[in-house]
């Protein structure tokens, strides 16, 4: 019975646990648990996934499993489709309407903000916050980047790994944070996005 469970559910200890409350025999417990974690390896070895998750895999949904839990933390940002930076650099004394036509042209959905001596970053401004100041198109002539420009967004270096990528982005809730140079980390070289993370991670998980 303990191998039947433990196979079928690849939860040996369930199966011990379950089995070793019917019986209230402390003498087979050990012949249990070599049942059941054989029968757990032998189970994994042939069909990944347990009676549980094989349905959902099947209608094509990806199920993590308890090794697919360590892949983000081998996966550096580097690793990830990483988008250019506009041709222009955006400085915090621009006009708002600049970025509008840079979005317009260049479909840049995000805009890293830098310093206009040293090009060093200094914000972001996020598409949420260009849609919010179109609201008012009224004023959009008189607003300056300095005025919807977000300080708080942390960078992101080319050697972190997406456990640390992903944590950033669901603290600040932000769709791109800026990537940084490894040689300095004040200068802005690239844009990642949380869609490219995501599907990084999940070319990562098919892989394994």
């Amino acid at each position: 019975m303990a191998a039947v469970v433990a196979g079928t559910t690849h939860a040996p200890l369930t199966a011990i646990l379950i089995l070793f409350e019917m019986t209230r025999n402390i003498y087979v417990v050990l012949p249990i648990m070599l049942a059941a974690v054989v029968s757990t390896a032998v189970a994994q070895l042939l069909e990944r996934d347990s009676i549980y998750t094989f349905k959902l895999r099947r209608s094509g949904l990806n199920v993590g499993g308890a090794r697919d839990l360590t892949v983000m933390r081998r996966v550096p940002a580097a690793a990830c489709s990483l988008a250019s930076l506009p041709p222009e650099p955006i400085f915090a004394s621009d006009p708002l309407s600049k970025l509008i036509t840079l979005h317009a042209h260049h479909h840049v959905p995000d805009f890293v903000v830098v310093e206009q001596d040293s090009g060093h970053y200094i914000g972001m401004v996020t598409s949420a916050d260009i849609r919010t100041a179109l609201i008012d198109r009224e004023a959009i002539p008189l607003l300056l980047v300095a005025e919807v420009m977000r300080t708080d967004l942390p960078t992101v270096r080319r050697d972190e790994t997406l456990d640390t990528v992903v944590d950033k982005f669901a603290r600040h809730d932000v769709a791109s944070l800026a990537v940084v140079s490894p040689i300095d980390d004040r200068l802005p070289m690239a844009i990642l996005t949380r869609a490219k993370v995501m599907e990084r991670y999940r070319e990562a998980l098919e892989e394994s």
